[in-house]
């Protein structure tokens, strides 16, 4: 079996439609991306439960030592590569600073500790001194 990596437009969730060839992960399964991590050993992927981990204090698996070729992407695609896998996963599941507007208009920020960047698409940017 595989297991199709799914996400929406903001990437606030991550999904693996599938189950593992031990059956252990049914569909549908959708979580928080800010309460998933991502380990890799060798060409193996280990999907972390972050929150269940930092309250107990030991590492908490949603799913534990799946092979990167049973994984997909959200168009179905195979990965080439554990790490490609990874970085797949990483990239919905790290914190966004991205905001997409209603009208579908991209804005991002960022935060130095002295000021705040808001960057607007094809707009142009701005700096807000924080003291």
């Amino acid at each position: 079996m595989t297991l199709k990596i799914t996400t929406d437009d903001l990437n606030i969730s991550i999904g693996f439609e599938g189950s593992t060839t031990d059956g252990d992960f049914t569909d549908p399964a959708v979580l928080l991306s800010r309460n998933v991590g991502i380990i890799t050993a060798g060409n193996n992927l280990h999907i972390v439960d972050s929150l269940r981990s930092a309250s107990k204090g030991t590492t908490s698996y949603y799913m534990y030592g799946v092979p990167y070729t049973e994984f997909l992407d959200h168009n179905g695609n195979n990965f080439n590569s554990a790490s490609e896998c990874y970085d797949y996963i990483a990239n919905i599941i790290s914190p966004k600073r991205n905001i997409v507007t209603l009208d579908g208009t991209r804005m991002d920020f960022s935060i130095d500790g002295a000021s705040i960047t808001l960057s607007v698409a094809g707009i142009g940017s701005t700096t807000l001194n924080l003291s």
